[in-house]
């Protein structure tokens, strides 16, 4: 989201992309047009993920290539909590359920 989208443009090696997914947030975010250019970034937006996105992301995930954003741990009896801190965007990063 907003919070997370300029640290994760900035990071981007040469050619790289930022894919939001599932982002409804209507706040505006800066976009470093000099990356955009003489980087060759690129920012690609989706609602939902594919099946195919989604085992992608999982590769590369699991092979140490990215390191997602947590907010915050919570226990598996504290899932409505995460939830609600989620809903009501309270978390800089992702909430993580341990389990």
């Amino acid at each position: 989201g907003s919070p997370t989208f300029n640290d994760s443009f900035r990071s981007l090696k040469f050619g790289g992309r930022v894919v939001v997914v599932g982002n409804v947030d209507v706040n505006p975010v800066s976009l470093p047009l000099g990356n955009l250019i003489l980087k060759g970034n690129s920012v690609a937006g989706s609602i939902s993920s594919t099946k195919k996105s989604l085992r992608k992301a999982l590769e590369l995930s699991s092979g140490g290539k990215v390191s997602p954003v947590i907010g915050k741990i919570y226990s598996l009896e504290e899932i409505e909590e995460a939830y609600k801190a989620m809903k009501n965007r309270e978390l800089f990063g992702r909430a993580f359920i341990r389990f």
